[in-house]
């Protein structure tokens, strides 16, 4: 099934930096086949990501960082302040002078804008669009500004569009394609962010009780790290689960069919095994978690084996993987 537009957005406004411009270019270049995107190395880009209609369509990005934890008006500040020195740059003044104009060439633009084009229309793209006070400072600021400049990159006419992730993914065409790169993209960034604690805390009485199994068997110096560790990625997992339930509930239910199939297959792995082979068969079976996952949501190999450490630490806490006597 293809996935709605609003999952679309949701998935990009997760995006920031560099990974949020790509998947913007990546979309305006699957509208418009004459999209040139603008290297921002060695040589600097001018303030534009992207040209495209016949090079008279500019597209200025911006991906803030933790947009999520930030509020509207924190982040309307910082889109102003970024896409105003956007707009400096394209009018040649200094970016850092944004009151006081002060003249400086686009020395820049100068090797982009093929001869005789100038830019029509602008649009600054922000993975975040929340508050409609942007849209009269950032305006008001770029017709003040092009009047005292000398337009050699820009229309005297040129407009100005601001957009968030809504607003571009009902804008543009949004093929398959892009939607599983973004979707990917989205994933990623999420299984990087700092872990936190769940917001429920686990059961621990059947997890402990293995961890003493263990200990009696190898001796509690031994187990002990071994236990830490455990902890710490049985939490991981279930605060990872919070977090893809919250943002992405379409990728949290594929794990969570797929951790289901897995805790089945656990149940069997495990029927029967010796103490002694407890931790061995522990690190053979995450190997095979990490190969499900990279073939069947797919996950690079990286992300796959944490993972895979996560659920097979919160199979071992919840009983998925039993190694104590008489149970």
């Amino acid at each position: 099934m293809i996935p709605t537009l609003k999952e679309c957005s949701l998935k990009l406004s997760l995006l920031d930096g560099t990974e949020f411009q790509t998947a913007v270019t990546s979309l305006v270049s699957k509208n418009f086949h004459d999209f040139q995107a603008i290297p921002a190395a060695p040589h600097g880009d001018g303030g534009l990501d992207g040209l495209a209609q016949s090079d008279t369509h500019g597209y200025c990005c911006y991906g803030i960082e933790d947009a999520q934890k930030q509020d509207a008006k924190a982040l309307a500040s910082a889109l102003v302040d970024k896409f105003k020195g956007d707009l400096l740059r394209l009018c040649e003044f200094d970016r850092k002078k944004k009151v006081k104009l002060a003249p400086k060439e686009n020395k820049a633009l100068e090797n982009i804008l093929p001869q005789g084009k100038k830019i029509k229309h602008i649009y600054l793209v922000c993975n975040t669009f929340k508050h409609h006070t942007s849209i009269k400072k950032l305006k008001d600021y770029f017709e003040k500004i092009k009047k005292q400049s000398q337009c050699r990159f820009i229309d005297q006419t040129c407009g100005l569009t601001i957009e968030g992730p809504d607003e571009i993914t009902n804008r543009l065409a949004v093929p398959p394609d892009f939607h599983a790169t973004i979707e990917l993209a989205a994933l990623l960034k999420l299984l990087a962010a700092p872990s936190a604690a769940p917001s429920t805390p686990p059961e621990l009485t059947a997890f402990e009780q293995k961890m003493d199994v263990l200990a009696q068997k190898f001796g509690a110096a031994r187990i002990s790290p071994i236990d830490a560790a455990l902890r710490k990625e049985w939490l991981a997992h279930l605060e990872l689960l919070e977090r893809l339930n919250q943002s992405l509930p379409n990728d949290h239910l594929r794990i969570h069919r797929i951790t289901t199939s897995i805790r089945r297959d656990a149940a069997m792995y495990y029927l029967g095994i010796p103490i002694e082979e407890a931790i061995k068969k522990t690190f053979e079976f995450e190997q095979l978690v990490c190969k499900r996952l990279m073939n069947e949501v797919p996950l690079p190999e990286a992300e796959a084996q944490s993972v895979a450490k996560q659920v097979v630490a919160s199979l071992i806490g919840e009983c998925g993987i039993e190694w104590r006597p008489n149970i």
